[in-house]
């Protein structure tokens, strides 16, 4: 045997013997639960106030699928200055926003591009949330419209909506 099959003899036992692994991709991560990813967005700050105040980190994090239609940061200033007994977040009773919270966290994950209209979604509170415009705009309940769609989230999606949803008393298309 000669010095170079000797020296590529060894190099092949070096490198079968050797396991090298990949490191973790930094920009290859998968999303964190529903209340992770709204601790990360900045528009949704005030959000994950209401969600703290009222303990449903838990259950937002829980197996789902889910689909959560969050209010923006805007929407819930503007929700305060509709109601003029709140201030703040923390004025308003803990069960009530509990179940506005609620309201907002629907069972099953509605992709913006798989909803219709007059679609009946139900949220955990097992109340309807109804699609009511399709098109450049999802709507819902006639109340709020879509800001920023399908964001991704482990047990779920996340759509940021431009208003605080109340639940309805009938479809909206009644009321036509």
């Amino acid at each position: 045997m000669n010095q170079y099959q000797f020296s590529y003899i060894s190099l092949i036992i070096l490198f079968t013997a050797c396991t090298i692994e990949a490191p973790d991709d930094p920009l290859i991560t998968s999303p964190g639960s529903i209340p992770e990813v709204i601790s990360e967005t900045p528009d949704l700050h005030y959000f994950e106030e209401a969600m703290i105040l009222s303990e449903l980190e838990e259950e937002m994090a829980s197996d789902g699928p889910f689909t959560l239609l969050a209010p923006s940061n805007t929407a819930f200033e503007d929700f305060l200055e509709e109601h003029e007994e709140w201030q703040v977040l923390e004025d308003i009773p803990k069960d009530a926003l509990r179940e506005l919270l609620r309201y907002h966290l629907l069972n099953g994950k509605a992709i913006s591009n798989s909803l219709t209209l007059a679609d009946e979604l139900t949220s955990v509170l097992d109340k309807t949330v109804y699609v009511t415009e399709i098109g450049t705009q999802i709507s819902f309940n006639k109340q709020a419209s879509v800001e920023t769609a399908d964001i991704d989230a482990e047990n779920g999606v996340i759509h940021i909506i431009d208003a605080v949803l109340e639940p309805l008393s009938s479809a909206p298309f009644d009321e036509d």
